[in-house]
């Protein structure tokens, strides 16, 4: 939307709360809820144009109607995963949760907490089971092959992209909902990920630049070496 009014036309065709963001910026920066006409008059007077509205989903709410497991972390908290795409090709990147709707590195579990026992514990290794399972989570999603990798390579190309982040969240049935795909994204050190040594992210961060190096030169029809346990890279 470019002005004020394409805003609240278009806040008027959604049932309930949404996302208003200012367009071409990520990392949540500019990110404000509007619940009410009234909240987004307010905001509007201040945003940047173009910006983009985007409806609400609540998949933490899908999950506590539909699973049984009540500790499930998808129950307990928000979650957003994010896989990286190369034309048709789709790895996994992580898995983050959060008390908050919109999740994000600054924001999710996996951060040091505030209060001094709670880093004390999380120094000595102490970790309570619902961040036990929430690491097992993260670790297993990147391992595994993107469920519904289809629907993440078309939202690339539905943006006459090439080659982003996408991140997105996964309902109870496996079907998935995009938030965002960013051509312009950042991937941190391992060493400067939030619990780095527990979700073994120095090894993920370098697996993953490989995977991006051999796709890339694939695309590009650069040639690609092969190492002595064949894994295939691009040099």
């Amino acid at each position: 939307m470019e002005t004020s009014s394409e805003l609240l036309d278009a806040y008027k065709q959604f049932a309930g709360p949404c996302i208003l963001r200012p367009d071409g910026e990520h990392a949540q920066r500019g990110i404000v809820i509007i619940n009410s006409e009234k909240d987004l008059e307010s905001v509007a007077k201040t945003t940047g144009f173009p910006s983009v509205l985007i409806e609400i989903k609540n998949v933490r709410d899908a999950y506590r109607t539909t699973t049984a497991d009540v500790a499930s972390p998808f129950c307990q908290f928000h979650h957003k995963a994010r896989a990286f795409v190369i034309g048709d090709e789709v790895k996994a990147s992580h898995m983050l949760f959060s008390d908050n709707l919109i999740v994000g590195a600054g924001n999710c579990t996996f951060q040091k907490p505030q209060d001094l026992p709670g880093r004390l514990r999380r120094k000595l290794g102490l970790y309570p089971a619902w961040l036990q399972r929430q690491l097992k989570e993260d670790i297993d999603y990147f391992e595994s092959d993107v469920s519904q990798a289809n629907v993440l390579t078309d939202a690339v190309r539905s943006l006459g992209l090439d080659f982003a982040a996408v991140d997105y969240c996964i309902y109870p049935d496996g079907q998935v909902i995009v938030w965002e795909a960013n051509p312009y994204f950042y991937l941190p050190p391992g060493t400067g990920s939030v619990m780095s040594r527990e979700r073994k992210a120095v090894q993920r961060v370098e697996a993953s630049f490989k995977w991006m190096g051999s796709h890339l030169r694939k695309a590009l029809g650069a040639p690609v070496v092969t190492d002595m346990i064949g894994k295939s890279y691009g040099t």
